[in-house]
């Protein structure tokens, strides 16, 4: 087999799968990832909730859900390293911009979420709770992917003409910026 390292000796030769290979030296086969069950988390997810987004923050894990008409979001933390986790932020909020899902960035301890309106919360002081960011309608970008990077939530694409690449520059009073120099691959298969 080409994935075998093979070694002769007086009168005889063995033959041994290469690292990442499996088998008899003879016939190996490849050795391939594969998801592992780590721990569970038992959360009731009502039938009239969907799931948004998830982030890495510290050593845990943020995700919120939203209900399906997009106004009620709620933010939860996981550590994975005891399986406990709690509800850090919740209210009504209309971030859908008519999908179920919102553009959702870490930028340091601020958690951004935009859709019709925007939101952010500070992870390390949970006690104001959630704040305004400044989003003009025409800069709606519900159903759009998000990073925070170097100081600005970036968000690549949106429904319809929203479909750009923008970003902003975080606190409340924040700034947008278009970047019609970054191309923004369209989903063409959407009606």
């Amino acid at each position: 087999d080409l994935n075998a390292t093979c070694t002769n000796s007086d009168g005889s030769f063995e033959c041994a799968c290469n690292e990442g290979w499996e088998g008899d030296g003879f016939d190996c086969t490849e050795v391939l990832p594969y998801w592992e069950l780590v721990d569970t988390l038992t959360v009731d997810w009502s039938t009239n909730w969907y799931p948004d987004t998830v982030v890495v923050y510290e050593d845990t894990i943020v995700w919120g859900r939203s209900q399906a008409d997009g106004n009620n979001a709620r933010l939860y933390q996981w550590d994975p390293s005891d399986n406990t986790y709690m509800e850090i932020a919740g209210g009504t909020q209309d971030l859908c911009a008519c999908g179920y899902t919102e553009a959702v960035a870490l930028l340091g301890d601020e958690l951004y979420l935009f859709g019709n309106t925007g939101q952010y919360i500070d992870l390390s002081n949970l006690a104001l709770g959630w704040q305004s960011a400044f989003i003009p309608s025409e800069r709606r970008v519900g159903e759009a992917g998000a990073i925070g990077f170097e100081g600005r939530v970036y968000t690549f694409g949106g429904r319809g003409p929203l479909d750009t690449t923008q970003s902003y520059s975080g606190g409340a009073a924040g700034t947008w910026m278009d970047h019609a120099d970054v191309p923004y691959l369209v989903d063409y298969g959407r009606a």
